[in-house]
């Protein structure tokens, strides 16, 4: 946050001026809108939530599905490349990239590894390259917008967190993964720890809302 916020002040991207075209936009309601507006005219609009749920709970189950169990000879193949953290890198950009959500890319982790495919020190990298490309999405969405202030500070917060996550990756992986893993282990030895934790990730996002209310009435 603090790279994004030292790019922008420091105008690095005033020369960019990106928009996407209403064509792109087009192109997005060909592939889902007949989808949407089937579902839309004969449903209410509280059961488009839960048909969305479904169809990600479902995509989940197929994925589950396809995904082989784990023996000797395919967990030896598995160990060649998923051990490597810039190949778990490079597959959490790619799935964050088709699936456009973080949190769809990192739940792929689920069937991965009860399945044994993926361990735990080896999500890392994975959910680093998923918080980069997930914001491809807000990029596009920030580019249909009449100004380009939006799509910079899209771009200086993509640029910030690549900087970050390269610069761990190529340099101090190794005590990152162990004091990630320590503080997971710290974290769910008690409920009253994970309770607390929870709370945070709910307390902070409405924390920010309310200082930007206030700064904006002020």
């Amino acid at each position: 946050m603090l790279i994004g916020y030292f790019i922008l002040r420091e105008g690095l991207l005033n020369g960019i001026n990106w928009h996407a075209s209403g064509k792109l936009e087009a192109a997005f309601s060909k592939v889902y809108g007949p989808f949407v507006d089937l579902a839309k005219a004969h449903l209410p609009g509280w059961a488009l939530f839960v048909v969305g749920i479904a169809t990600i709970l479902l995509a989940f189950q197929l994925i589950d599905r396809v995904l082989p169990e784990m023996n000797s000879d395919s967990a030896s193949r598995r160990s060649s490349w998923l051990k490597r953290p810039w190949t778990m890198f490079l597959l959490g950009c790619i799935v964050a990239t088709l699936t456009l959500s973080v949190s769809v890319a990192l739940t792929v982790l689920v069937p991965l590894a009860v399945k044994g495919y993926v361990r735990r020190d080896e999500a890392l990298p994975y959910i680093m390259g998923a918080n980069i490309t997930t914001l491809a999405d807000t990029l596009v969405v920030a580019m249909l917008q009449h100004t380009p202030v939006a799509a910079r500070i899209v771009l200086a917060e993509a640029i910030g967190v690549t900087i970050v996550s390269l610069f761990i990756l190529a340099f101090i992986y190794g005590p990152v993964k162990r004091g990630v893993i320590g503080f997971d282990d710290w974290l769910v030895a008690k409920n009253v720890r994970l309770a607390g934790f929870v709370a945070i990730l709910f307390i902070i996002p409405i924390a920010l809302l309310l200082s930007g209310l206030a700064f904006s009435t002020a």
